[in-house]
Order: C-alpha cells, then sequence, then structure tokens
C-alpha cells in the first residue's frame, strides 16, 4: 500500500535517460554557468560551507530550495492559473533526495545524507524535467519565441495560454489546494523510465534556468545571482505582507 515515491528505485531514472552520452553533453556546454549557480547556492545560507578534497562544497536542502525559488520554478497558485511551468515543494524535495548518491550510514556521514554536490545538482536538473515539461520546439516556433522564458512571458502577459500546448503534471501540492492538473498523461513515474531523450528537454530547462537568473548581459555571474536573490525575497515579503493585511 505504499505510495510509488516510496517503493521506486532511483537508479531507474539514472540507468534509463540520465547516463547517455547527449545528455552529458548538454551537461558539459553548461557547466560553468551552472557551476557559478551551485558555488552561490551553495553558500546562501550564511554558514561555513563543508569542504572536502573529493566533493567540494555541498548544498543543503534549504539552499536548493532557495535556488528553485530564485529561478521561478516554484509552483504557486498565481503560476498555476496561468500555466505556467512550477514544481510544489513536497515535487522539489524529491527532486534533491532522489539525486543523493547512497549513504552507507546516514547518521556518521550526516553532511553526505542531507546535502548534495555538484554531481547532485546536475542530476536534480535532470529529474526535474519529469516534474515539468518546456514546451517542444514547434511551440516556440509556432509564437515566435527565440527561448522558453519569452513563450512563458508571453504566456504571464496574456498574449495567449500556455494550456494544452504544454503538457502539466499533478501533484500532492496541487490536490491540497484543490487544483488537480486537467492533463494527467504527463507524470513523473512514467517519465523517469521513458524512451524519449531527455537531452531536449534538459537543455530547455537549463535555458530557462539560465536566462531568469542573468542580469541581462548573457553571462550569469555572483551578482546576478545576489540581485535576483534580493528581488525574490522582497517580492516574497510584499505577499506576506499582503496576506497580513488581508488577514487583519
Amino acid at each position: 500500500n505504499l505510495p510509488k515515491e516510496v517503493t521506486r528505485n532511483p537508479d531507474t531514472f539514472r540507468r534509463k535517460r540520465l547516463y547517455a552520452s547527449e545528455v552529458d553533453a548538454i551537461y558539459r556546454k553548461y557547466e560553468a554557468p551552472l557551476k557559478t549557480i551551485y558555488d552561490y547556492y551553495s553558500s546562501v545560507e550564511g554558514t561555513a560551507m563543508r569542504l572536502d578534497t573529493k566533493t567540494g562544497p555541498t548544498m543543503s536542502i534549504t539552499e536548493f530550495e532557495c535556488f528553485v525559488s530564485d529561478a521561478g520554478l516554484m509552483w504557486d497558485r498565481e503560476s498555476a492559473e496561468l500555466a505556467l511551468p512550477g514544481m510544489d515543494m513536497v515535487q522539489v524535495r524529491l527532486c534533491f533526495m532522489w539525486s543523493q548518491a547512497f549513504v552507507s550510514d546516514e547518521l556518521k556521514r550526516r553532511d553526505f545524507f542531507t546535502s548534495c554536490t555538484f554531481v547532485d545538482f546536475l542530476e536534480t536538473l535532470g529529474r526535474m524535467t519529469t516534474f515539468m515539461r518546456m514546451p517542444e520546439p514547434e511551440t516556440l516556433e509556432k509564437f515566435n519565441c527565440k527561448t522558453v522564458k519569452e513563450f512563458y512571458d508571453q504566456v504571464a502577459s496574456g498574449v495567449h495560454e500556455a494550456s494544452g500546448l504544454v503538457k502539466t503534471v499533478e501533484g500532492p501540492g496541487r490536490r491540497a489546494h484543490g487544483l488537480d492538473s486537467e492533463i494527467h498523461s504527463y507524470h513523473w513515474f512514467e517519465e523517469e523510465s521513458s524512451l524519449e531523450s531527455l537531452a531536449e528537454q534538459l537543455e530547455l530547462l537549463i535555458n530557462l534556468i539560465l536566462d531568469r537568473l542573468d542580469g541581462g548581459d548573457g553571462k550569469i555571474d555572483r551578482a546576478d545571482l545576489e540581485r535576483r536573490h534580493r528581488k525574490v525575497i522582497k517580492k516574497s515579503q510584499r505577499i506576506i505582507d499582503r496576506h497580513s493585511k488581508s488577514r487583519s
């Protein structure tokens, strides 16, 4: 009677979709900006980073959630209404946990059990594609969009609706808010063992992340990430303040 999230084998996704030459080529192509992102978000908690001669700094689950939020990939009611891509908190944490390497002793090696290395981080990006579907290149071409960000910016501004153009994903957070997806044909359990190449969806997702975190010059640096992080924090605070006023 256990749910699929508990009984699944994390190696299924790795064997069938992640460990492929075309996927490795995508990771190598974007390794530099992704490493910049990883290094920055590995230190946002303000605590001393655990350094290891073999693995280097590591990212906590809180820091990973911060990255997902800053990249605009955290699901919320507004994005659900606009059909923008995003994961609920449960899905974000599943991506993080499923991407960690096997730990033989969860107590004595707690650092490894509660954090992810850069290689683990790259895997989380691959697993995200099983929870979020990017628009197909044909869809981008149809709406004269050069990037995925441009496509979803058009959705957010009301130029067109993404509903029916991009497969949506059902999740526990959505059900808790009474917002079941209308389309159930895309689900992580089927997608992680799919025969479809991961490379195209992975590259579209990475480009969406880079476009959202970039300051505008086409090159990701720490200053870009700090500006984006402060902007998201301010937005979150405004939402909290607005909700507080509505309740008072």
